[in-house]
């Protein structure tokens, strides 16, 4: 979303703030991943990565904490196991907000350094996607959005659209969006009916794939090894 700035100036703005966003696919364990015969939580390399990367914000998708019945003392209860599940993950110096998973996988939070960062309110347009608005330790206002969009064209698009347009309706200026390779809405391939099996099909899942690939490389990278993309 432009802001009306020239692109020098949001350089300038972003250069010295950073944010991750991560795909986690599960926040407590990989049940691919073990250490001597035990399963090694995922938190543990992630935390070294938001360390040595000095990460300000952080987004992740598909944490998978969710209620395990739909009443109001489940989602408390499911909203507390989230808080202590991720307890080691944020230790003293960071925040957090999230929202639960309606599916078995699913499921989005930020966290953020608290001395640094100020959350002023925030809301949901769905359940996938959390809107938090920020002052920085400097006083700038930021809006910061950490979706997990579904993969299909259809739903995508509507997410898309119901996040646009709040964001116009709030004004939102420096807005940042933590979301993995499903984000991506191809104006042409994603419409809000059901694509047929055709050679545009094709491409869109070859572009898929392609995407998936580069961010699992950039997993690596950050020596996240055990955190892969949505199959």
């Amino acid at each position: 979303m432009g802001t009306g700035e020239p692109v020098e100036m949001a350089a300038e703005v972003l250069r010295d703030v950073n944010f991750m966003s991560l795909n986690i696919n599960g926040l407590e364990t990989d049940d691919l991943t073990r250490f001597r015969g035990i399963k090694r939580p995922r938190w543990i390399q992630l935390k070294a990565s938001m360390s040595n990367n000095d990460i300000h914000v952080l987004g992740l998708q598909e944490h998978h904490y969710k209620s395990r019945a739909p009443t109001q003392e489940s989602r408390i209860q499911a909203h507390e196991r989230m808080e202590q599940g991720t307890k080691k993950l944020r230790g003293q110096k960071w925040s957090m907000m999230g929202n639960l998973s309606l599916t078995p996988k699913s499921g989005v939070l930020t966290m953020w350094q608290h001395s640094r960062w100020t959350l002023k309110n925030s809301y949901s347009t769905d359940s996938r996607v959390l809107v938090c608005h920020f002052d920085d330790e400097d006083g700038g206002e930021w809006t910061v959005v950490t979706a997990h969009f579904h993969h299909d064209p259809a739903p995508r698009k509507k997410q898309w659209a119901r996040l646009v347009a709040t964001l116009q309706m709030m004004e939102a200026k420096k807005v940042v969006v933590l979301a993995d390779h499903n984000s991506v809405l191809h104006e042409t391939l994603d419409s809000t009916s059901p694509m047929e099996e055709t050679g545009e099909d094709t491409y869109y899942r070859t572009a898929t794939r392609t995407a998936r690939q580069k961010e699992q490389e950039a997993y690596g990278a950050l020596d996240l090894l055990d955190v892969r993309p949505l199959v």
